[in-house]
């Protein structure tokens, strides 16, 4: 087992993975025994339990420490607004693909994987040979690979970009393809014969459906409507109250009902004042003058404004 240098072990968390969850993601090529390379950096690492549609599942994260706080680079993901993807109800049917535990589906080079190492229960020293979740430019990486798998023409050549009729979108690692149903089958197909060539693994699909959920959006193609899914409604349900809810909940909760609103293609403009407030609180957030735990404190006119 290898030591970690003298003046890295100071910054190691203390955070260790379960030795039976080491074991498994060993197995299924995770992780390894640390390299002779010197440690570059360290992860944090830590699991968070998903609900997804189907059942709940469980998501191991590394969060890498030094980089993330130090590094100025922002991800570029070319996210449009919700109303770009509404038309699309429109279509006669439509296939979906979600990439199965997609941020480790992402190899990463032998000389830089001493940047992601973290200990075991055991002491083990591990680090990671696949790109792990939490690192900041971890999202533009993987939506650029599902775009390709996927056949984006922006970003493949013309030969295996998908047919110009089919309306392709691409969330992080989730596609969804839609129009006529012939077109959507076959490149449904080709899709899959390109996760299967480059080997992705393939999670929840739904093929050539009608009705479904997408981003947070339950599209119906049978009457051509949408609105919000219910994991979208769930999670505005369980909000905090605006008299007891932190900073960092208060964007949460606030980002969500704005995208509720832009499905049902409601106007902002009665809520502007509100909006305004909340702004102003997350501009101190970004400035270093409050945490994302403290106490929102929300004037007695703000909560009004909002409950309304």
């Amino acid at each position: 087992m290898q030591k970690p240098e003298l003046h890295t072990r100071r910054r190691e968390s203390n955070l260790r993975i379960n030795n039976a969850n080491a074991q498994r993601m060993k197995e299924a090529g995770a992780i390894s025994t640390a390299s002779s390379h010197p440690t570059a950096g360290w992860v944090v690492p830590f699991t968070v339990v998903e609900d997804k549609p189907s059942r709940q599942r469980r998501c191991f994260i590394a969060l890498p420490r030094e980089k993330n706080a130090q590094d100025d680079y922002e991800a570029d993901v070319p996210l449009g607004h919700i109303s770009r993807y509404l038309d699309a109800v429109y279509d006669e049917t439509a296939t979906l693909f979600d990439l199965k535990v997609s941020f480790f589906q992402v190899a990463l080079p032998v000389n830089i994987r001493a940047s992601f190492r973290c200990r075991t229960e055991s002491g083990e020293l591990v680090e990671f040979t696949r790109l792990p979740m939490g690192y900041k430019c971890g999202p533009e990486i993987l939506n650029t690979i599902t775009r390709v798998l996927a056949g984006d023409p922006e970003l493949v050549l013309p030969q295996y970009a998908a047919p110009q009729e089919l309306h392709i979108h691409v969330w992080i690692d989730n596609i969804r393809i839609s129009r006529l149903h012939e077109k959507v089958e076959a490149w449904g197909k080709q899709i899959l014969h390109n996760m299967q060539h480059c080997g992705a693994t393939i999670g929840e699909q739904k093929l050539k459906t009608k009705e479904y959920d997408f981003i947070g959006v339950h599209f119906n193609h049978k009457n051509h409507t949408v609105s919000s899914s219910k994991k979208t409604i769930k999670r505005l349900q369980q909000a905090p109250s605006l008299d007891k809810t932190t900073v960092e909940e208060l964007e949460s909760t606030v980002s969500r009902m704005m995208y509720a609103g832009g499905v049902r293609g409601e106007s902002l403009f009665p809520h502007c004042i509100f909006l305004k407030i909340v702004r102003r609180r997350l501009s101190r957030l970004n400035r270093g003058l409050i945490r994302p735990q403290d106490k929102a404190n929300l004037s007695s006119t703000a909560k009004d404004i909002g409950h309304s």
